[in-house]
């Protein structure tokens, strides 16, 4: 998997300043271990910078359900210690 990140997303290009080739590719390996609704809610939100509020009609799901996937895909990628750092930035 290969993260695509749009240049016209400002929060996209903050992260893209931050990112490493071994970030890229310690975070594409560890997107691996996310179930597919996981992932898709990371990149998207994380990545992206795509609001909650937009993923939960996105995703027919609730604002606040987004905000849990959201944040236990966090949880889950904070187990990869090369991570922890980046994603303890991360609101």
């Amino acid at each position: 998997m290969t993260i695509k990140i749009s240049p016209e997303n400002t929060e996209a290009m903050a992260f893209r300043d931050l990112m490493t080739p071994k970030l890229h590719d310690d975070l594409d390996r560890a997107l691996t271990m996310l179930s597919p609704l996981r992932r898709e809610v990371f990149i998207a939100h994380f990545v992206d910078g795509v609001p909650y509020e937009k993923l939960s009609r996105d995703f027919g799901k609730t604002e606040k359900r987004i905000r849990s996937i959201a944040s236990s895909a966090r949880n889950q990628l904070q187990n990869v210690t090369s991570l922890r750092q980046y994603l303890d930035m991360l609101s």
